[in-house]
């Protein structure tokens, strides 16, 4: 009879202790003007955008900027038929009040329902399962980004159901206790990825664009002696403070949606202290500018290879 016991894995008769990985420092040195990870005000951190990951949807997509996970589906387009227009009546004390439920035009195009949801492993704090409202924010403003892109009046009466669920919301390359940011503008800073990630997935699905539209988003800095403001493209997790352009702390962020091949801006989004117009409008130049490198990415790497 065979003594070899198959339930269980036997071990090697000798076992060597593995030696320590100690890995080097990293090297605190750096140029005066670049930031933590040794980039420039005017770059990104590394993107990676792969189309056609949820097999079961008409179209998906996965957005990953150094750590931070977003995955979009659009499913099919259904049909919906309009209802009519209903009147509810009731009484308030000696009033009547009625109220008119507006109908949807039977000839009118389509429209585009946007859902966004944070995974409750996301944060660095545990989310619970209720709806928040900075998901309700975000799919808000997704939405207004969005539909300028799409030629909806060739879809009449059908509805694009488009969901974006967020994997991961803080950067991975970033330890936890750096994390000192703002948790409402750490939020506000994720609208970009989702609108790049969204209108890939739509492009993915098949769906009838004028251009695909890519979000790109800029860190307000207010310096501590001078007072005056300065922007950086694509602030981190743990950038709440900066030493580029004699340091400064976060005092706002803009975020913006833009058609690079049609020159045309689809969304706006403030938040904070951005200062002035002149203020304003170097920023919306600057992320037009790095909306176009973008662009070439997702489109020419991940949808036509």
């Amino acid at each position: 009879m065979d003594q070899f016991d198959r339930k269980r894995i036997k071990g090697p008769e000798k076992s060597v202790v593995p030696l320590p990985f100690n890995p080097a420092p990293p090297s605190t040195a750096r140029a005066p003007n670049t930031r933590p990870d040794a980039r420039t005000k005017e770059q990104v951190r590394p993107l990676f955008a792969k189309p056609g990951i949820v097999t079961q949807a008409a179209g998906s997509s996965l957005f990953e900027v150094a750590g931070i996970k977003i995955l979009a589906a659009v499913w099919a387009i259904r049909t919906f038929r309009a209802c009519p227009q209903l009147n509810t009546s009731f009484r308030y004390g000696p009033k009547q009040i009625t109220i008119k439920q507006r109908a949807f035009d039977q000839h009118s195009g389509g429209r585009l329902s946007c859902d966004v949801r944070f995974a409750p492993f996301s944060r660095l704090a545990r989310k619970g399962y209720t709806k928040e409202t900075v998901e309700i924010t975000l799919a808000k403003d997704l939405a207004t980004a969005i539909v300028p892109s799409l030629l909806l009046e060739h879809l009449p009466k059908s509805q694009i159901d488009l969901f974006i669920e967020i994997l991961q919301a803080t950067s991975a390359a970033v330890d936890l206790d750096q994390v000192s940011m703002d948790p409402s503008l750490l939020d506000s800073l994720l609208l970009a990825h989702c609108i790049t990630a969204a209108s890939l997935a739509l492009a993915d699905a098949g769906l009838e664009m004028m251009d695909n539209v890519v979000g790109c988003n800029i860190g307000v800095y207010r310096n501590h002696l001078s007072r005056r403001l300065f922007w950086m493209v694509d602030p981190a997790d743990n950038e709440s403070e900066t030493s580029c352009d004699g340091g400064g702390s976060l005092v706002g962020s803009l975020s913006i949606a833009c058609m690079p091949s049609v020159g045309r801006v689809t969304g706006l989004v403030v938040y904070g202290d951005i200062g002035d117009v002149e203020f304003l409008t170097e920023c919306m130049q600057v992320c037009s500018d790095v909306s176009a490198k973008i662009h070439e990415v997702v489109v020419t790497k991940a949808l036509l290879e």
